[in-house]
């Protein structure tokens, strides 16, 4: 069964300097058959939601605006991202769904702005520009409506909401117009990983300044959910975790106490990155842009294994492509700090965690 989609609380501007707002309803219902303004002097800007496969939150991401604020139809024909938003993950998606808006506005380029050394850039060498091909199965697919104005994101546009994108939507942009732009250092990495043979559990531990913050983002999984994730069915040849530099997620120590045969690995920012674009069996331990959209560069059967998810107990399904096995840890959306945080990290009881169900990725 496919999984339900699920839409960002946010929007994709296409808008330039001195625009005004169309009213949503004289858009029709599909794209294809929008006139976009293009050179026009009177400059057009309408914002509408694009959808995304659940692989973070049940909810609008707080009104995270992961798309960046302003990405507009430049007056060459095309559609151009004018700031960067956040770091690696969050650009991965912008530039995504800026090329999706290309792709259903008929335009013929995408625009990106300079910078992003800190986040796409950091392991891309993605050119100011780039041609995006037509697309008509995408424009006949993915169809847009009306959809109410939502309130976490705060915009002054109208919005049309679009359904019909898939996981597989993602990796085909992902590994056509961004993955030929890897970095030297990020390329042999990545070549490395995809000669893994190994059946191999993934686990990215983020830790650093979410450790001890209260930002939605901060919550953490319980160790017990990786003594789950490693006693399961599936014999994993090894199980290597990728967290950050500092070695202070309390994971590390629990997997040392109990004499856990686990490969902790905090190597280089592209050879962390390309083990994550490489995981088939991928364990979720924070609620992280970065693990989620790096994963979507992978083309296998990808499993991801999420505990965070509401518990709706949806079943089991026979999936073709990819999923996500989804556990239900029935208090794991509190906010917690300091030790309190530590201590239901490293003591939640295991046999709290239950499997909820696996959602199938088309």
């Amino acid at each position: 069964m496919p999984e339900t989609l699920a839409f960002l609380g946010v929007a994709l501007s296409i808008c330039a300097t001195g625009t005004h707002a169309l009213l949503a309803a004289s858009f029709p219902s599909q794209y294809g058959e929008v006139t976009w303004p293009g050179e026009s002097s009177t400059d057009t800007c309408v914002e509408f939601k694009a959808p995304f496969e659940q692989i973070q939150t049940d909810s609008c991401f707080n009104g995270l605006p992961v798309l960046g604020k302003n990405t507009r139809q430049g007056l060459h024909r095309g559609i151009a991202i004018d700031q960067w938003f956040g770091r690696l993950g969050n650009n991965l998606m912008q530039v995504a769904h800026a090329i999706f808006a290309a792709k259903l506005s008929g335009q013929p380029r995408v625009t990106t702005p300079s910078g992003g050394e800190l986040g796409i850039r950091r392991l891309f060498q993605l050119p100011l520009s780039f041609e995006v091909e037509s697309d008509s199965d995408f424009r006949t697919r993915v169809n847009c409506s009306e959809n109410e104005k939502d309130s976490n994101v705060g915009s002054t546009y109208y919005h049309l909401a679009c359904i019909g994108t898939t996981r597989s939507d993602y990796t085909g942009v992902l590994r056509k117009y961004i993955l030929p732009y890897l970095i030297d250092e990020a390329r042999d990495a990545c070549e490395q990983e995809a000669s893994n043979t190994k059946v191999e559990l993934v686990i990215h531990l983020r830790s650093g300044d979410l450790l001890n913050s209260t930002h939605f983002q901060s919550r953490f999984a319980p160790c017990s959910f990786f003594d789950v994730l490693v006693e399961q069915d599936i014999t994993f040849e090894r199980v290597r975790v990728i967290t950050e530099p500092d070695l202070k997620h309390p994971c590390l120590e629990y997997f040392v106490e109990k004499k856990k045969n686990i490969t902790v690995q905090s190597e280089s920012f592209s050879a962390d990155a390309c083990a994550l674009m490489h995981a088939d069996y991928l364990g979720l331990g924070s609620l992280s842009t970065f693990s989620a959209a790096l994963s979507l560069f992978n083309p296998n059967h990808v499993t991801v294994y999420d505990p965070f998810r509401q518990c709706h107990h949806i079943g089991a399904h026979d999936c073709p492509f990819a999923k996500r096995v989804r556990y239900c840890i029935p208090d794991i959306r509190e906010i917690r700090t300091g030790s309190d945080k530590i201590d239901w990290m490293l003591h939640y009881p295991k046999e709290n965690i239950t499997k909820d169900g696996v959602q199938c990725f088309q």
